[in-house]
């Protein structure tokens, strides 16, 4: 039908028949019929775009997000962040929240255009943000790597705040779900960020209340966050809720089958226990050995791909007469270390002895744009600090400002020579 009415189609049309065709696609559609249909839409859309208004681009773009699509024409992409970026002004405060979920989902970032338009937006819209508009604004900036503006996140944390409720029945009342709590807190986690006190007592009131209720995902999600706030010095007076997530952990321990990535993120929620001495954090869980083992199993499951830098790194390191170990699995951690290296005094300009240091080149991933560290790193430094490694950090861009200098072999070597001696 799509085939032989698609001309026939105005952009209402082709919106609609986009989201009714992917949802289709679960449901056992033939995947020949469906990949044909999909390219006549495309299409369809490219002759309908300048006619498309705010609404049917945002949720064009929520629906090809939500189903995972990839689009035939690699062109069609490009016309909608345009006409988006054209019709921004526009936007409701759904369409600015479901646009910029749409883009972290699909692990794509709104050129710099959209990107502004957007958080302008946002920030006159934040009033009127629901529950899921709130979640949904951390989420995407926090799964893309950028900070919020200043007076954005001071708009946000204003709007969950209202909507946990205040005083003293803050967080149990309220229109925050299971999903919206758990994502709130992996957000600010993921950004290195530390809530404001009235959000996160209205975050912890919420979660203690909807405990019994979080799925597999929100306990992984919130208690990998409880972790990285533990670095940030978030105060943790009021831990109930922390218990409540572990009561919830044990109960779905049991019986839920727990995603891999879970897995890998309560295992670090373990380490946390154990290298934080926090051993009123193990009772409900000190009969979960199982279990445990089976999160540091996936954990380390994950793989590892030296970058170039990493390869640059480790080569100028044997070049100063150091022994390198790339990429080698810390027993108590079970962390990937980028090298081990060791040596003697070099010289005397190290101390004497032989001496052990972990190093880690750290890429863009490891950092938001302002070259702020993500959670993911911080926690990590953390630990492999608390479990003793002698730990040296190398941010690409302190690497990558040598490339060009005539003399760069000589420059980087006395750069990872202070780099050590201050780790001595």
């Amino acid at each position: 039908m799509i085939e032989a009415h698609a001309e026939e189609f105005d952009h209402i049309n082709v919106v609609t028949a986009f989201r009714k065709l992917l949802q289709s696609r679960r449901d056992g559609v033939p995947r020949g019929l469906a990949e044909r249909a999909t390219q006549v839409l495309e299409a369809a859309a490219m002759r309908h775009m300048h006619t498309c208004d705010a609404q049917h681009v945002a949720n064009l773009l929520h629906i090809m997000a939500k189903t995972r699509y990839r689009p035939w024409d690699p062109t069609l992409f490009p016309k909608l962040e345009g006409r988006a970026e054209a019709l921004a002004g526009t936007f409701n405060a759904q369409d600015v929240a479901n646009t910029l979920w749409a883009y972290a989902a699909m692990g794509r970032e709104p050129g710099a255009g959209l990107m502004r338009v957007l958080e302008g937006r946002a920030e006159a819209l934040a009033g009127t943000f629901n529950s899921q508009n709130v979640t949904n604004m951390l989420w995407a900036h926090a799964t893309m790597g950028r900070e919020p503006g200043a007076r954005l996140m001071r708009e946000l944390e204003g709007r969950v705040e209202a909507l946990c409720g205040r005083g003293e029945a803050a967080g149990r009342g309220g229109t925050l779900n299971t999903q919206h709590v758990a994502n709130t807190l992996w957000a600010y986690a993921k950004m290195g960020r530390e809530p404001g006190a009235g959000v996160m007592r209205v975050l912890a009131g919420r979660a203690e209340a909807l405990a019994g209720t979080f799925t597999t995902q929100d306990v992984a999600n919130m208690l990998w966050a409880f972790c990285v706030m533990s670095v940030l010095g978030v105060p943790d007076e009021d831990s109930r809720w922390v218990h409540k997530i572990e009561q919830r952990l044990v109960s779905l321990a049991k019986h839920a089958c727990f995603a891999s990535s879970e897995l890998s993120q309560l295992h670090q929620f373990f380490v946390w226990c154990d290298v934080e001495k926090r051993k009123q954090q193990l009772e409900a869980t000190i009969d979960m050995r199982v279990f445990k083992e089976k999160c540091r199993s996936e954990f380390e499951k994950a793989p590892t791909a030296p970058s170039t830098t990493q390869r640059q790194v480790s080569e100028t390191l044997r070049r100063m007469g150091l022994s390198v170990e790339d990429e080698v699995r810390c027993p108590k951690s079970g962390y990937s270390i980028d090298m081990l290296v060791s040596g003697l005094g070099m010289g005397g300009e190290i101390s004497s002895g032989v001496r052990t240091w972990a190093v880690e080149v750290d890429g863009p991933s490891h950092f938001f744009a302002s070259k702020t560290p993500t959670g993911v790193t911080l926690l990590k430094r953390r630990h492999l600090q608390l479990l003793g490694h002698a730990l040296v950090s190398v941010p690409y861009w302190e690497w990558d400002g040598f490339n060009g200098l005539g003399s760069e072999g000589v420059a980087r070597e006395q750069y990872l020579r202070g780099k050590l001696e201050a780790t001595t």
